[in-house]
């Protein structure tokens, strides 16, 4: 049965990857245009929380959902740090770079939040924002989005994250148990020493940017001239794609940054839905020799048999799977973008569809990229 479901998985992924490639908009558009959202209707929405010290706090997010169809589940997008929603759906080249879009085409609903301290949300003082009061405002949106907040009852809901907040999603999951499949890009269990060694280059007080001048000095972001080497791998990035990432950038709290769990190992342990976890074979954070796995040995992502196998010990609750796309680490910002897209859509199309009520083990191991060399 594992076999013949993981052919399934590898036939799917061809046929998404190749319907999509058909798809794909030959018009492109300048950097800031909005992105198409063919058959979806989408409005920005807002959720009430509460930070621990009682305060009352705003998340802002974007709601899209079919316009026709019946829809079970929505997907609950987590952008990393010094990203907003944009992330998702990121206004270039008419939806090349929104996953936003290719989810919309096969029927899910999104919900794309701007974490506290980003885009719309509310931006208390940077030392609020610790990493578990993040995670715990997360899971304040999920209770509302289940008890119908966004206007009727979704019957599941999937989490995608990416890198910090892939590592938000690991210890809301493993805390609350209130989603019912997660998708973690851009993540692991050990982060490579090349990335933590170069933040105190990498990030200064975004106060130094007019658009962030009433903020105060713990909410930091890039440098100048940074983004294309600590988030892409420049001979699969479109440098007008960077350009503009630059020039959007949001902000991450210099707490939340020295607060995340210290061992995402064990939090991952105790998550008991169906994860797939998703890195760019040229990942920097998470891709690198010097990443040390739980054996004590390295990880180079050479291939996705190693990868899973590296990340395996650490999921043994979940049905676990794991796949390397070409990409550096913010894999919805690269040109292979789309052909990412259709990798992952096809394992949620497997383990639980937008018309679907509850999430199944579709496959465990290793799953293929096809149309994706990794060399």
């Amino acid at each position: 049965m594992a076999t013949s479901l993981t052919r399934r998985i590898a036939g799917l992924l061809a046929a998404f990857a190749a319907a999509f490639a058909a798809a794909s908009p030959a018009v492109a558009a300048e950097p800031g245009a909005a992105s198409p959202h063919p058959g979806t209707s989408c409005r920005d929405v807002s959720f009430p929380v509460t930070l621990p010290d009682g305060s009352a706090q705003k998340i802002a997010a974007q709601y899209c959902a079919p316009r026709t169809g019946a829809v079970d589940t929505v997907q609950l997008l987590v952008h990393g740090a010094t990203y907003n929603h944009t992330y998702w759906d990121f206004p270039y080249k008419n939806g090349t770079y929104s996953y936003v879009e290719r989810a919309g085409r096969l029927g899910y609903a999104t919900l794309a939040i701007d974490e506290l301290g980003d885009g719309a949300s509310s931006r208390p003082a940077s030392t609020e924002l610790t990493f578990p009061a993040i995670s715990d405002s997360i899971h304040q949106v999920i209770g509302q989005v289940r008890a119908g907040a966004l206007g009727r009852h979704y019957a599941s809901v999937m989490a995608v994250g990416h890198s910090f907040g892939s590592a938000q999603l690991i210890e809301e999951t493993a805390e609350h148990g209130d989603v019912d499949a997660v998708v973690l890009t851009g993540s692991g269990h050990a982060t490579s020493s090349i990335v933590a060694d170069a933040q105190p280059t990498v990030f200064y007080s975004a106060n130094h940017l007019s658009r962030f001048a009433s903020l105060d000095d713990g909410y930091v972001t890039s440098k100048p001239g940074q983004r294309a080497a600590i988030l892409y791998y420049p001979p699969l990035a479109d440098p007008r794609v960077v350009a503009a990432d630059q020039a959007t950038e949001d902000v991450v709290s210099q707490t939340e940054l020295t607060t995340r769990p210290a061992d995402l190992g064990a939090l991952m342990k105790k998550i008991t839905v169906p994860v797939l976890l998703v890195d760019g074979n040229k990942d920097n954070h998470y891709c690198t020799p010097d990443v040390d796995g739980t054996a004590g040995t390295d990880l180079g992502c050479t291939s996705t048999t190693e990868f899973y196998q590296h990340e395996a010990g650490n999921f043994t609750g979940a049905c676990f799977s794991a796949m390397l796309v070409r990409s550096g680490h913010d894999i919805t910002l690269h040109r292979t973008a789309p052909q990412s897209y259709a990798s992952i859509l096809a394992w949620e199309q497997a383990t639980l569809p937008a018309r679907g009520t509850a999430a199944r083990c579709a496959t465990r191991g290793p799953l293929p990229t096809p149309g994706i060399p990794l060399a």
